[in-house]
C-alpha cells in the first residue's frame, strides 16, 4: 500500500514544483519587463478570434508608438471570452527598447500567475503531507 501513497506523493510534489516554477518564471518575466522596459499608450486595433470545441475566444491586437517614434503592432497571447477589450480602447503597454514587437499589456496575465502559484503551493503542501505520512508508515513498518 505505501507504493500507491508514494506514487501520489511524487506526483503531487512534481506537479507542485512544475506549477510553482512556471508561476515564478512568468512573474520574473513580467517584472523584468516592467522594471527594465518602457511604457506607451496603445490602441486596440483588432480582435483575433480563436475557435475550438469550447467556443470562440478573442485576443487583442495592439498598436502603439515607441519613444523613438516607431509604429509597432503586436498580438496579445491572452485570449478570453467574452473579450476583455474593445476595438478603439486605450491600454498601457510595456516593451523593451531593443524588442518593442515583444510588448505586453501591463498587468495582463497576473491572474494566471496567481492561479498557477496557488495550484503549485497546494500540490506541494499536499505532497509534503502525504510524503510525511507515507515515510512515517514505512519507517514504522506498516
Amino acid at each position: 500500500m505505501p507504493t500507491k501513497k508514494l506514487l501520489v506523493t511524487i506526483i503531487l510534489l512534481t506537479s507542485g514544483l512544475v506549477f510553482s516554477s512556471i508561476a515564478g518564471w512568468l512573474y520574473y518575466q513580467q517584472m523584468t519587463l516592467e522594471r527594465n522596459g518602457l511604457t506607451a499608450q496603445g490602441t486596440v486595433v483588432d480582435l483575433l478570434e480563436s475557435s475550438d470545441s469550447d467556443g470562440t475566444s478573442y485576443a487583442p491586437v495592439i498598436q502603439f508608438t515607441t519613444q523613438g517614434g516607431r509604429q509597432v503592432e503586436f498580438r496579445s497571447n491572452h485570449y478570453s471570452f467574452p473579450s476583455e477589450y474593445e476595438i478603439g480602447q486605450t491600454v498601457t503597454v510595456s516593451y523593451l527598447p531593443e524588442n518593442p514587437a515583444n510588448a505586453t499589456i501591463q498587468n495582463q496575465g497576473r491572474l494566471l500567475i496567481i492561479l498557477l502559484a496557488i495550484m503549485g503551493l497546494l500540490d506541494l503542501s499536499l505532497g509534503t503531507f502525504f510524503g510525511i505520512k507515507t515515510f512515517s508508515a514505512i519507517f514504522q513498518g506498516e
